[in-house]
């Protein structure tokens, strides 16, 4: 019933995007059964000298989600999938300039959303 923070990256990003994720989180999710909860953190890259000059810090939540794997074992193959789309929900919810190592994978997926253009 209690709730586990995890930072998925392993550590801090030097230039404030996002890291390639590992794994860790996306194993306990599906072994426990419980939901991933993404929050997304922006703004702390100048760190305490950033909060004493009242740089503001962004925190956004997003909807809660499940992964799953067959008897709560991840086969190899699909671990880098599952903490991929772990790693997605999370950029998702940062602005553009934070995608870091998932920058190309959310453009792409953003250029599959957009609409057609309508043909003239």
């Amino acid at each position: 019933g209690g709730v586990l923070v995890v930072f998925p990256e392993g550590h801090r990003s030097r230039e404030g995007g996002l890291l390639e994720g590992r794994g860790g989180a996306v194993r306990l999710a599906v072994r426990t059964g419980v939901p991933i909860v993404p929050i997304a953190i922006w703004g702390t890259e100048n760190g305490l000298k950033g909060a004493a000059l009242r740089k503001p810090i962004h925190v956004k939540i997003g909807k809660p989600f499940y992964l799953s794997a067959p008897n709560g074992k991840i086969p190899w193959d699909r671990m880098n999938e599952l903490t991929e789309t772990m790693m997605l929900h999370l950029a998702e919810l940062l602005p553009p300039e934070y995608w870091g190592f998932y920058r190309g994978r959310m453009e792409q997926l953003q250029l599959a959303s957009a609409p057609a253009e309508p043909e003239a």
